[in-house]
């Protein structure tokens, strides 16, 4: 039995795994474009490479009724089992889950050494043009197969290798493909940051559309771009955007939740330095930027009033280059719960290639892994 895996992604080298070692006698094999396996996964997580999230909900993710099957088929523990059986010891910082040498370069190198064990062969700087009758066609030649996996990724980061060029292909297919738009991404806004850049501020981030409908809500870190907003809250606050569809969103941010507006005054108005208040509450550009909102610069109501609800007006999002995460990609309407094309025979999709995405925290990760079992135990 020969099976193809199109896709050297940690889903497809996942999947490699998992049938090899649940069948060894099968011809296990890799295409990959890029010029090595797992190219995107050296950079994920700061370099850390975050695997799992050990608190796993439908909520996180698109498309949450669908995928819930799946979180409670493969809850967090069978995932860190599954992980510590191949070799993989794991460290928890809160919910987020590492390998234990919290370093995605040395994760990569182990799994590629573990595929290279067991026989799994890789064919990298090889190109997918088509496939079907049980052969793929590359720019370099032919392989066969009996059972075909697609695991490319979306289009994010096309730096490292995620260009989106494999979905066209499947589209001649007959396949259908949701639009593609980047998630995970920061976000531009009409009001202009320049004088902010590099400033990190906690803050409860809302998000709400033209008809003043609250659309998210969740605290964290916001980081001030020249142009705009990023950081873990506004990555996952621009999928959320980017599924809500439309361009005419408020964001506000509430830079002390845990403080009411008059907590704030009284802190302001008792400082001995008149004037200087403002230096003591927030990073001076903050600061700055936030009394030069306000009509009157002396108003001290006016800037603690500022800080609980400080607003910015949307204007786009980065592009795929600077996200972090594909939306889209092949309809969940195309496969079966087993993730078998209903299309073709013996044709499996794991991984960002689906319509599925995540929050950031490990989510999207834990959905390769999730899907790359999902299909070796359909085999």
């Amino acid at each position: 039995m020969n099976v193809g895996i199109i896709g050297g992604s940690i889903s497809g080298l996942y999947a490699a795994i998992a049938i090899k070692t649940k069948y060894p006698d099968y011809t296990v094999y890799v295409i990959e474009q890029n010029d090595r396996l797992l190219k995107k996964i050296y950079a994920t997580g700061n370099g850390h490479c975050n695997l799992l999230n050990a608190d796993l909900k439908a909520e996180r993710y698109s498309h949450s009724k669908w995928i819930e099957s799946y979180l409670k088929r493969f809850p967090y523990q069978r995932l860190t089992d599954y992980l510590t059986k191949l070799g993989i010891p794991l460290l928890r910082k809160g919910d987020l889950v590492y390998p234990l040498s919290y370093s995605a370069g040395s994760f990569c190198r182990y799994l590629i050494e573990l595929a290279n064990k067991l026989g799994i062969k890789a064919y990298v700087n090889e190109k997918v043009i088509d496939y079907g009758k049980g052969t793929i066609k590359t720019d370099k030649g032919s392989h066969h197969y009996d059972l075909l996996i697609f695991a490319f990724g979306g289009q994010s980061q096309s730096n490292l290798g995620s260009d989106g060029s494999l979905f066209p292909v499947l589209k001649k297919h007959g396949y259908d493909i949701v639009p593609l738009r980047p998630g995970l991404v920061p976000i531009k806004t009409k009001q202009k940051t320049k004088g902010l850049k590099g400033v990190r501020h906690e803050a409860l981030v809302k998000a709400y559309d033209n008809h003043n409908q609250l659309l998210f809500e969740e605290a964290g870190e916001v980081l001030f771009k020249e142009d705009g907003l990023s950081g873990i809250v506004i990555f996952n606050l621009s999928s959320h955007l980017v599924r809500a569809g439309g361009d005419q969103f408020r964001i506000t941010l509430d830079l002390f939740p845990d403080h009411t507006e008059d907590d704030l005054f009284a802190l302001a108005y008792s400082n001995p330095t008149p004037g200087a208040y403002l230096y003591t509450l927030v990073e001076y550009p903050l600061g700055i930027y936030v009394r030069n909102q306000l009509k009157n610069l002396s108003d001290i109501r006016g800037f603690c009033k500022a800080l609980k609800n400080l607003s910015f007006d949307f204007d786009s999002f980065y592009s795929f280059v600077s996200s972090q995460v594909t939306i889209g990609g092949v309809s969940l309407s195309d496969v079966t719960s087993e993730l078998v094309s209903k299309k073709e025979e013996s044709v499996y999709f794991i991984g960002e290639c689906l319509d599925v995405d995540g929050d950031c925290g490990g989510y999207n990760l834990s959905w390769c892994l999730i899907s790359a079992l999902t299909v070796s135990e359909a085999l």
